[in-house]
C-alpha cells in the first residue's frame, strides 16, 4: 500500500511541474512571444488629467521604404574573389597596408613565420609568444645571400630588421601577419614602417605569403604540433655544469617561455608538481607521486576529513629552478635551496623532461 501511495505521489508532483513549466506555468518560455504580438492603440488618459505626454517608447514608422526617400541606392556587397579561397594564405590590401590571411590560428603560423626569416638569413633577437610577435636581429646586406639581398632591394651598405606580428582574425580559426621593415646606414636608422613606405616590408610579406603556400602544397605540417608545442624552445641542449657530472638544461627561449616549456613537459612526463613559485623560477616536484593523481571529489571532500585526505612528504622532494642568463634559460634540480641534487636524480628529472621540449 505504500508504495502505491508514493508512486500516486510521484505521478501528483510530475504533474504538478507543467504549472511551474509548462506551456501556461508561471516560468513557461516566453522567448517566441513576440510572435503572437498584436499592435494596440496608444494609451488614453481621461480628460482633465493633468500629466506629461506619453510618447511610444518603440515607435514603428508607417512606412519604412519612403523613409529611403528617392533615389536612394542600396549599398552591395563586395564580390568575392574566389581565387583568394584557393589557398590558405593571401595577401589582403585595405586602409593603407597590407597583411597575409591565413586560414590557421596564431598559434599554427608562428613557428612557419620564424622558419622563413631564419632561411633568410636573421636570427630572431626578441619573441613575445603572448601578444604574438617577434623581431629579428640586425643583418647587414653584405652578409646575406644575394637572392635574398636582391628580393629585398637592399643596398649592400644596408642593414636591415623585421618585425612580425600575428594576431587571431576576425573569423574564426584565421590570423592575420604583419609585416613592419627597418633600415639603418651607418649612424642613421630609419623606424618602423610597412609596405608603403619601406620596400622591404613589401617584398618581405609577399616572400612570406610564397612561403606559406609552398609548404602547405609540399604538405609540411606546422599545425597541431606547432600549436601544441608553442611553447617550445628553439634549441634545447643537456651540458655539464661544474664538477661531478652535473648537468643542466640550455633553453635557446626567453623566461616565460621557457617557464611555460617546462611546466608542460613536467606534466607530459609524469612528474608530480606539489607547488610553483613563479617569482623565483621554481618547479616543486615529488618523485615517488605520479601527475596523473586527481584530487579528491567534492563528495569525498565532504564525507572525509582533512587530516584523512593529507598525504605525507616522500622524501623525493625536489625543486626544478629556472635561471635566466642573458638570452638563455638554464634549468637545474636541487634538493634544499642552494643545495644541488645528486648527479643520477638531475640526469633523471632533465632527462626525463627533454624530449617533451624539442
Amino acid at each position: 500500500m505504500k508504495r502505491i501511495a508514493g508512486v500516486a505521489l510521484i505521478l501528483l508532483s510530475l504533474n504538478g511541474c507543467s504549472w511551474l513549466w509548462g506551456d501556461k506555468g508561471y516560468f513557461r518560455d516566453r522567448s517566441n512571444d513576440y510572435l503572437d504580438a498584436r499592435m494596440l492603440p496608444e494609451m488614453q488618459l481621461p480628460d482633465g488629467t493633468q500629466s506629461k505626454p506619453l510618447d511610444p517608447l518603440l515607435p514603428v514608422p508607417g512606412h519604412v521604404a519612403a523613409l529611403n526617400g528617392q533615389g536612394a541606392v542600396v549599398q552591395r556587397p563586395h564580390t568575392v574573389n574566389h581565387a583568394m579561397l584557393e589557398g590558405d594564405f593571401s595577401i589582403q590590401r585595405g586602409d593603407g597596408q597590407s597583411w597575409i590571411l591565413a586560414q590557421r590560428i596564431p598559434a599554427q603560423v608562428w613557428n612557419m613565420a620564424q622558419a622563413y626569416f631564419e632561411e633568410q638569413g636573421y636570427t630572431i633577437a626578441e619573441e613575445r609568444p603572448h601578444v604574438g610577435e617577434f623581431i629579428t636581429a640586425w643583418l647587414p646586406a653584405s652578409e646575406m645571400p644575394e637572392a635574398t639581398r636582391d628580393s629585398l632591394a637592399l643596398g649592400k651598405n644596408q642593414e636591415s630588421r623585421f618585425r612580425v606580428r600575428i594576431e587571431p582574425g576576425v573569423q574564426r580559426n584565421t590570423s592575420e601577419i604583419f609585416v613592419d621593415a627597418a633600415t639603418r646606414k651607418g649612424s642613421r636608422e630609419s623606424d618602423w614602417h610597412a609596405d608603403k613606405k619601406e620596400p622591404a616590408a613589401a617584398l618581405a610579406l609577399t616572400g612570406l605569403e610564397r612561403f606559406f603556400n609552398q609548404a602547405g602544397n609540399q604538405g609540411q605540417s606546422y599545425s597541431l604540433l606547432a600549436s601544441k608545442n608553442f611553447d617550445a624552445p628553439r634549441r634545447v641542449a643537456l651540458i655539464e655544469a661544474g664538477e661531478g657530472g652535473l648537468q643542466v638544461l640550455r633553453l635557446d627561449a626567453g623566461m616565460e617561455q621557457a617557464w611555460s616549456g617546462v611546466g608542460r613537459a613536467l606534466s607530459a612526463a609524469g612528474i608530480y608538481v606539489d607547488d610553483i613559485d613563479r617569482s623565483q623560477g621554481i618547479y616543486f616536484v615529488d618523485l615517488e607521486r605520479k601527475a596523473a593523481q586527481k584530487e579528491p571529489g567534492l563528495l569525498k571532500r565532504m564525507f572525509t576529513s582533512k587530516k584523512s585526505r593529507e598525504r605525507k612528504a616522500t622524501g623525493q622532494q625536489y625543486r626544478v629552478k629556472l635561471t635566466q642568463i642573458s638570452r638563455q634559460v638554464f634549468v637545474g634540480v636541487e634538493r634544499e635551496p642552494g643545495q644541488l641534487a645528486d648527479a643520477a636524480t638531475t640526469n633523471r628529472v632533465l632527462s626525463a623532461i627533454q624530449p617533451h621540449l624539442n
